[in-house]
């Protein structure tokens, strides 16, 4: 019961009052934003539609506390929720691009996001594509944009290379509510006697493998 009320709380709090909007870059790449879209669906369990290149939730067919009740018993991840709701109530416009000559999941001014790559350069080892797909790795980025949450930097990797840093504690409250494996460090890691791919765990063997070249 106390979870449908933090949720009902949530709902009230951050549903969306203007038309704040995501930005999906470039309008050609249309397959990579649906791709997208369906991810955010899974993670969030909201209604999302590309509407003029524009990401927007769905307007709700019921009304009042029906309409309430619709959201709180919305499947996915409250946390999730919680934060791309947050962002749809704000007069950010954040812009995805997705180009050849971007860095894996890295933001700049705006968030990028390569997803030919992720097509052909990454490889899941026991572990589920959504754990470390566009979804996640987009709201991994607008935790940074929007939240202000932080990445380790490259001196604590060096003392402690498991370190995770606040972004990645944020999305693995996802995945545990997801119930997806969570992301057991922030830095990738050489795959043993490979210095060409790079390896993020999940668990003591399952990782996800990442062409070095992209970083």
């Amino acid at each position: 019961m106390w979870r449908k009320i933090l949720c009902l709380f949530l709902f009230l709090c951050v549903a969306p009052k203007s038309n704040s909007l995501v930005m999906i870059q470039p309008a050609d790449k249309l397959e990579y934003a649906n791709g997208l879209i369906q991810d955010l669906q899974k993670t969030t369990g909201l209604n999302l539609q590309l509407k003029d290149n524009f990401l927007r939730l769905e307007q709700s067919p019921l009304v009042g506390f029906a309409k309430i009740l619709d959201f709180v018993n919305g499947s996915g991840s409250p946390t999730a929720r919680y934060l791309l709701l947050g962002a749809l109530n704000t007069d950010t416009v954040y812009r995805v691009k997705s180009t050849r000559d971007v860095v894996l999941g890295r933001a700049g001014g705006s968030i990028d996001l390569n997803f030919a790559d992720l097509n052909h350069h990454v490889t899941f080892r026991d572990v589920p594509r959504e754990a470390f797909g566009p979804g996640l790795i987009f709201l991994h980025e607008l935790a940074h944009r929007h939240r202000g949450l932080v990445d380790p930097s490259f001196d604590q990797a060096k003392s402690n290379p498991d370190v995770k840093g606040e972004t990645v504690e944020f999305i693995n409250r996802m995945q545990r509510e997801l119930g997806l494996p969570e992301r057991l460090h922030y830095f990738p890691k050489k795959l043993p006697g490979r210095d060409d791919v790079l390896c993020i765990y999940f668990g003591q063997t399952q990782r996800v493998e990442i062409d070095a070249k992209l970083f």
